[in-house]
């Protein structure tokens, strides 16, 4: 039966992890990763031979409950035993009671068995086969938060997946916003416009930070990226805001430097790029974003939309 008596980790270990999270927490660390052995995602199962953690559901939740209560929003997993390529966002893998606890969820395999898929679903994958593995890239942009890129590459064939996130300790005040959204996703022709939607809920109004991400890329070894990004913030037929180049004085590139601090985003190292970036103070209510090429030409642009801690 699966109890708070079924343990996947033991006591002793599971007591040392805790105390692990709460070290790094502590002392300020910007990201932890957790090298997972079992898949995390995935639904609850009896099954006494499954050794996922979808057959240790109680304790899933107890350390997704101590992960949340102890405000350590950093934890990302490093999961193995899955042949396949597959990251979550943190879309599927919250596993608090009532949630709050969303991790960040990479899986690179596998490099010579025949491919397999376990647990699920992912943002996106799984992608089974051989020879395949993930590579973690970390980049420290300055700030107190980090830029991470994690890859799930094939070998002779390059990426199959890409994603890029920010992680910042829960100690700090960046840590406090919350990432709506976070996708890269790509600007084929002159006309063409990657558009998200995002929601403000309750009864106040709310700072965003929203951006569009395209020369920055460049710095994460990203070779198609959007070079000159246009970003627009629109309800219906209402623009709310609009940007093409981020930093069109030294004043506004520290004021926005200060909004991805707080929020938890990586800095951008040049003012002079054309990433596009607002910080917007929005009623309640639904919110699309546009991105598009100022100059026609194709290319990548990571869209992200963070809350801004007052």
């Amino acid at each position: 039966r699966d109890t708070a008596a079924k343990t996947h980790l033991g006591a002793a270990q599971k007591a040392w992890f805790k105390q692990e999270l709460l070290s790094a927490r502590d002392a300020g660390f910007p990201l932890v990763l957790w090298v997972c052995t079992n898949p995390w995602i995935g639904a609850v199962t009896p099954a006494e031979e499954n050794d996922n953690w979808s057959a240790y559901a109680t304790e899933r939740t107890e350390l997704a409950n101590f992960i949340r209560d102890n405000r350590i929003s950093n934890v990302v997993l490093l999961s193995g035993d899955m042949h396949a390529l597959a990251y979550d966002d943190g879309t599927h893998s919250d596993y608090a009671s009532g949630g709050g606890a969303p991790l960040t969820v990479l899986h690179g395999a596998a490099l010579t068995q025949t491919g397999s898929i376990k647990g699920g679903p992912y943002t996106a994958g799984p992608v089974p086969g051989n020879p395949q593995y993930g590579v973690l890239e970390v980049f420290d942009t300055g700030g107190p938060s980090v830029a991470c890129r994690f890859l799930g590459m094939r070998a002779g064939e390059g990426a199959k997946l890409n994603y890029i996130f920010s992680s910042a300790n829960s100690a700090s005040p960046a840590a406090q916003a919350l990432v709506n959204i976070s996708t890269l996703a790509r600007v084929t022709t002159p006309d063409d416009a990657v558009v998200a939607g995002f929601v403000i809920s309750g009864a106040s109004p709310r700072s965003v930070l929203v951006r569009a991400v395209g020369p920055t890329l460049a710095d994460f070894g990203l070779t198609d990226a959007l070079a000159a990004p246009t970003l627009t913030v629109a309800q219906g037929g209402r623009q709310f805001g609009f940007n093409d180049g981020w930093a069109p004085t030294a004043e506004a590139a520290a004021a926005l430097t200060a909004a991805f601090d707080r929020s938890g985003a990586f800095r951008f190292n040049n003012p002079a790029s054309r990433d596009a970036a607002l910080v917007l103070t929005l009623p309640p209510g639904g919110y699309t974003l546009s991105v598009k090429s100022a100059d026609g030409r194709p290319g990548a642009a990571l869209v992200e939309v963070y809350d801004v801690p007052e």
